[in-house]
Order: C-alpha cells, then structure tokens, then sequence
C-alpha cells in the first residue's frame, strides 16, 4: 500500500491491519474513508465507491485542517 500511495502523491493515508480503528468508528465496507479533524471530531464519511469522493475529502481537508 505504501508504494501505491508514495506512486499517486496520497497523504494522510492511515492503513489499519489490525481494524482497530475499523472497529472504533463502526466500518461497515470498504473502502471507507473518513475526514477526522485535529479534535477527533468526525466530519466524512464515505463507505464504498464514490466517484466524488476526492473532491468531498479535499474540502472537508481545507475546511477542518485547523479545526472547525
């Protein structure tokens, strides 16, 4: 996954061998992506395919980078 991620220039992927984080915030399918800001509050949610998603996480990133 790292090389994958380092090849397309991803940031802030997070890998969770073990699904304790899949299990703390309820993932129900993959792939799940979640916008969590610096206060660990949870603002996205995408479970599953999503064409969008890339445009739905970057704002939610320059929205919450700081926190709310």
């Amino acid at each position: 996954m790292r090389p994958f991620a380092a090849r397309f220039g991803m940031r802030g992927v997070v890998l969770d061998p073990d699904e304790t984080a899949a299990h703390a915030f309820g993932v129900s399918g993959f792939p799940t992506l979640v916008a969590i800001d610096p206060q660990a509050r949870v603002h996205v949610v995408g479970i599953g395919f999503d064409p969008g998603i890339e445009r739905v996480m970057s704002a939610a990133a320059a929205r919450y980078a700081n926190g709310p």
